[in-house]
């Protein structure tokens, strides 16, 4: 299959947070056990051995990733659920050991030096909290402090920073067992910040958020780590519209590759062979049926509408085009026929419509 990945120009080191070459990781596969050997441990031990040639492999997580995570952005890995998203993030995260191929945190290699780059990088992984729900969150963030070595007076006042920038005031001496799903998420990250880390993953964000609080927390990722604390995050989502909205740049990833990288207009204008226009316009005064008929008429028009709103007496035009649209032409339909415009606007496709495009391409 022929890679579609875009070329980058590649980065400085002081430019470039995250760095991964070709990286390459699978794991063993082993057939389904049949009702011979359940309930024997030894027997399925046994029968584990014999796998050999006979139902073992290897499944393909990640085939030769390359990424180039700026410092200070914000970067989304975008893919469907088995697509590698999740194990770059544990390789990132020194939990998983890669097969082959680099990875630099800040210039560090994760593999030959994983403490020095831990240094640098935490993970918000949302499955697994090793919060204690019997401990309050300011005691929570005490123990871990604690952990890192970090002495008792400057641990109080990073904490206090930390609670006031999660918006947990009057809430971090509940016990965490109180805390809503979206305090815990915030927890996490002030758990994570505690080591002075200017990196942070994230494995789904957003997953088992309310809308309420999904909303808040990208928001919290958007503007109060990445805006305003300047820190790098890297994360993996599958939520389209959750990547538009928080990611400077996201990487598509399908079956282990990245596909594409870029800024979402610039994955939407890969695939925009089709323009959207919609146009306001006062005194159509019954030529609907006309109007329609002149625009289809134009070079590259491939459907119109329009909706007539009874209140104000304006009316909505609705086209879609090939990109090659003649709009002196269009617009010249709209000037013969009398008609005041009150507004025009043109959209892109949707990133969904590009992932759904780029990912048919990739299988081809």
């Amino acid at each position: 299959m022929a890679s579609i990945q875009r070329a980058v120009p590649v980065l400085a080191e002081r430019e470039c947070a995250i760095r991964v070459t070709d990286l390459r990781k699978s794991y063993r596969t082993f057939g389904s056990f049949d009702s011979r050997h359940k309930g024997s441990f030894s027997a399925a031990r046994r029968y584990l051995g014999k796998l050999t040639g006979r139902g073992e492999g290897r499944f393909t997580a990640l085939d030769g990733v390359n990424l180039e995570v700026r410092d200070g952005e914000v970067f989304g890995l975008l893919g469907p659920n088995g697509a590698g998203k999740t194990s770059i993030i544990k390789i990132l995260s020194t939990l998983v050991l890669p097969d082959s191929g680099t990875v630099l945190v800040s210039g560090i290699d994760v593999v030959k030096n994983p403490r020095a780059a831990l240094k640098n990088l935490q993970s918000v992984m949302a499955g697994n909290t090793g919060l204690d729900v019997r401990l309050t969150g300011r005691q929570n963030l005490e123990f871990f402090a604690d952990l890192y070595g970090i002495p008792r007076e400057p641990a109080k006042a990073k904490i206090d920073e930390l609670i006031e920038l999660s918006h947990l005031q009057g809430f971090e001496s509940e016990m965490l067992q109180k805390f809503s799903t979206g305090m815990t998420r915030k927890l996490l990250v002030c758990r994570a910040l505690l080591s002075d880390a200017h990196i942070l993953l994230f494995d789904e964000p957003t997953a088992n958020l309310d809308p309420v609080s999904a909303a808040e927390f990208r928001n919290y990722i958007r503007n109060d780590l990445a805006k305003n604390r300047k820190m790098t995050v890297l994360l993996a989502t599958h939520n389209l519209w959750e990547a538009e909205q928080i990611c400077d740049r996201i990487a598509l990833v399908r079956k282990g590759k990245v596909i594409m990288t870029g800024t979402p207009n610039e994955v939407r204008a890969k695939v925009a062979d089709v323009v959207n226009l919609s146009l306001v316009v006062a005194n159509l005064n019954g030529s609907a049926d006309r109007l329609v008929a002149e625009v289809k008429s134009v070079d590259g028009v491939l459907a119109a509408e329009i909706e007539q709103s009874p209140l104000n007496g304006y009316s909505t035009i609705s086209i879609e085009g090939v990109k090659g649209l003649d709009y002196n032409a269009f617009l010249q339909k709209i000037i013969s026929m009398n008609l005041q415009i009150r507004s025009i606007e043109s959209s892109q496709p949707s990133l969904e419509r590009a992932f759904l495009k780029l990912n048919e391409e990739a299988a081809n």
